[in-house]
């Protein structure tokens, strides 16, 4: 029907009608634009987070044909790339980060950690960076597979456990050596007391022989040398630290000297 055939109140319905379609698509226009304002702070503030949090985290695209085979980022925080050693623009083009890091995994864990990728499960191991410094670095990681559009990604949060792993490796040391210094105390007593038996026989002897025997420099060399032994056994009962100094070739040994007195020796290892 024409305009000019229609009449003035129909006219009205319509522009009524035509008013109420305008104001339902203003109001989704504000609505969309509220959406997208909220998305976007949203996503500030989230990469904000993301941005500035302690550990390193990455979006990484994996190959579905081989998902620990290769991997390349999507995105990564700014302590991921402080951990790396690398700059962002390398660690994003490079094709597979695996190149720039070495795996720290038993066989039986990859195959764990595949077995559950494969089924979109989370999993983890322990990684070092082949750092251009050269510095050392190791980092325990989680990743959690994830599939959007039919392609297969991993979102992975690293943590450098660097300065954890040397402490570790300080306290097994202390350990050690501990256990060296009780044993070597413990040896010490056993040894003295089988030591005094032999200086004691020596001495008996020396009382008992003539002066000009010609045995009395012998007997007197073994009651000598085995005081020396007693004094060494006594360093060892009562080490406070561990001590070396030089030996033949380029090896040390145990100073008791040294070790046996109060404060660091400079020779400490």
């Amino acid at each position: 029907m024409k305009d000019k055939e229609k009449s003035r109140a129909q006219l009205t319905e319509e522009l009524a009608a035509l008013r109420k379609q305008v104001s339902a698509f203003a109001r989704i226009q504000r609505e969309r634009k509220r959406v997208e304002a909220a998305y976007r702070e949203s996503e500030a503030r989230w990469r904000i987070l993301l941005d500035h949090a302690y550990d390193g985290i990455t979006i990484s695209k994996r190959n579905r044909d081989d998902p620990m085979g290769r991997r390349q980022l999507v995105y990564c925080n700014d302590r991921f790339v402080e951990m790396s050693g690398y700059s962002r623009e390398i660690l994003m083009a490079c094709e597979n980060l695996f190149d720039l890091t070495v795996s720290h995994l038993l066989p039986e864990e990859r195959e764990s950690n595949l077995r559950q990728m494969k089924e979109m499960k989370p999993y983890r191991g322990i990684s070092s960076w082949k750092r251009p410094d050269g510095r050392g670095n190791y980092h325990e990681w989680v990743s959690v597979p994830v599939e959007i559009e039919e392609e297969l990604f991993s979102i992975g949060i690293d943590r450098d456990i660097t300065e954890r792993r040397q402490m570790e490796a300080e306290l097994r040391e202390v350990d050690r050596l501990r256990v060296i210094m009780e044993t070597a105390g413990g040896a010490a007593h056993e040894i003295n007391q089988h030591l005094q038996v032999i200086v004691g026989q020596a001495q008996l002897l020396l009382k008992q022989m003539a002066s000009d025997s010609p045995y009395v420099s012998g007997v007197g060399k073994i009651e000598a040398v085995g005081k020396q032994i007693a004094d060494i056994l006594l360093k060892m009962q009562d080490v406070k630290q561990y001590a070396t100094k030089p030996y033949v070739g380029d090896t040390d040994i145990v100073d008791f000297d040294q070790a046996s007195r109060e404060g660091d020796a400079s020779g400490t290892a």
